[in-house]
C-alpha cells in the first residue's frame, strides 16, 4: 500500500513518522511511502520504505553492469540514503531484488536513466488504482516542471549573454547541477529546494550569482 505523508496538527494520526526517520531518508510532507507487512522472528510486523521523494533524484552506476537491473545506470526518485541496499548487494541478493518491479529509471548513461525515471513517474501517475496518490504526485510533478522550465530559461539567458552557446546542452547541465550537493546550501542539492516558493527563489538567486561571478 502506498501512502502520502501528510501533516497532522491534532495528534490523532494513525501512523506517526519520527522526525529522525524523515531526516534520515530525505522525506518531506507530500512525499510517498510504501507500507507493507513483513515477517520478522516468526511474527508479522508493519514496515515502511520511501517510494517517491518529490525533490530527490539519485543515479547509481549498477554494480553488475545491468546483469540484474537491466541497465548500466539506475535512477531513483529517492535520496541516496533511501536507496535499498539490496539493489547493489551481493550477487544472489541483487538478483532477488531485481526480480521484483521497482519505480526506477534505467539507461546506458546517467542522463538517460534520469529521463527514463521521469517517464516511469508519469506512468505511475496515470495508474487507475493510484488516483489520490496520482493527483498529489501530479501537483508536485507540475510544480517541478514549471520550476525546471524557469531555471532553464535563466541558464540559457546567462550562457547567451556570456558568449557563444554553441555546443552547450542546457538541459543536461541543469539536470546535473540540480542533483549536485552545493556548499552554499549546506551540502544539500538544489533539487531539494524546489518544493517551495522560498526554495525556488533561493536556487534562482544562486544561479544569478554564478552568472555574475559572485558564486562559483
Amino acid at each position: 500500500m502506498k501512502a502520502i505523508i501528510q501533516r497532522s496538527d491534532d495528534g490523532d494520526g494513525i501512523l506517526e513518522l519520527p522526525d529522525q526517520f524523515m531526516r534520515d531518508f530525505g522525506l518531506a510532507v507530500g512525499d510517498t511511502i510504501e507500507v507493507f507487512i513483513k515477517e520478522r522472528d516468526g511474527c508479522d510486523v508493519l514496515a515502511l520504505r520511501p517510494y517517491v521523494c518529490s525533490t530527490e533524484r539519485t543515479v547509481v552506476e549498477d554494480r553488475y553492469h545491468g546483469a540484474y537491473s537491466g541497465a548500466a545506470y539506475v535512477a531513483w526518485p529517492l535520496s541516496s540514503t533511501a536507496i535499498p541496499s539490496e539493489s547493489q548487494g551481493k550477487d544472489i541478493e541483487a538478483r532477488l531484488f531485481w526480480s521484483e518491479p521497482h519505480l526506477v529509471g534505467k539507461g546506458s548513461t546517467p542522463d538517460g536513466a534520469l529521463q527514463d525515471l521521469e517517464t516511469q513517474i508519469d506512468a505511475e501517475l496515470l495508474h487507475p488504482e493510484a488516483s489520490e496518490l496520482g493527483k498529489a504526485l501530479m501537483v508536485k510533478r507540475r510544480e517541478r516542471i514549471a520550476a525546471f522550465a524557469e531555471l532553464r530559461d535563466q541558464v540559457q539567458r546567462m550562457v547567451s549573454e556570456s558568449g557563444d552557446p554553441t555546443g552547450f546542452d542546457v538541459d543536461i547541465w541543469l539536470t546535473r547541477w540540480l542533483a549536485k550537493p552545493i556548499g552554499a546550501l549546506n551540502g544539500a542539492t538544489p533539487n531539494s529546494y524546489l518544493d517551495t516558493l522560498e526554495g525556488r527563489a533561493l536556487v534562482t538567486k544562486l544561479l544569478a550569482q554564478m552568472g555574475s561571478g559572485a558564486y562559483g
